[in-house]
């Protein structure tokens, strides 16, 4: 879903796929175009419609094992479609663990980790908004620590700023 805005390469400020990169991946943009993507094949693209348009309009015009492809394709198409869209939410501990609990000697960590890119508007890691990659729903936030036991909490925030999700 990302191919046309990735070509041509090009450094030229003027180019228009890089006007085409910054506005799909722009925070406001790219959840639109995520759930736009993702009401289509709901719809459109979903099997029961898709094929009952195939089977409407070329029936008996083309032949059926060229439907059938052509079906096939469409399932492909919204099956690598829907992979695309960030959905779930994870974080990542790059510690080692000791008696069951991460364990570091810094003063601090980096977490890393997933949100739903359809609902997820800000990442928030201990009261702070991490950096957060809509369009790749990627988020990441330097933790400071202390000696001992740390408490984390990590909060995905929607455009409301209402919880939708949280681990800690």
């Amino acid at each position: 879903i990302w191919r046309a805005v990735e070509a041509p390469a090009s450094t030229a400020s003027d180019q228009r796929a890089n006007f085409a990169r910054r506005l799909l991946r722009h925070p406001d943009t790219a959840p639109l175009y995520f759930r736009e993507l993702k009401r289509l094949c709901d719809t459109t693209l979903a099997a029961e419609q898709f094929n009952a348009l195939l089977d409407e309009v070329l029936g008996g015009w083309v032949p059926e094992n060229v439907i059938a492809t052509m079906k096939d394709f469409g399932a492909s198409r919204r099956t690598s479609i829907l992979s695309q869209i960030p959905t779930s939410f994870s974080v990542t501990v790059p510690l080692t663990s000791s008696n069951g609990y991460p364990r570091t000697t810094s003063a601090s960590v980096t977490l890393r980790g997933t949100a739903n890119a359809l609902e997820t508007r800000t990442v928030v890691v201990n009261g702070g908004n991490a950096d957060w990659a809509v369009w790749e729903g990627r988020w990441t936030n330097a933790v400071p620590l202390q000696p001992g036991l740390n408490g984390v909490l990590v909060q995905c925030l929607d455009g409301a700023g209402a919880e939708i999700a949280r681990t800690n």
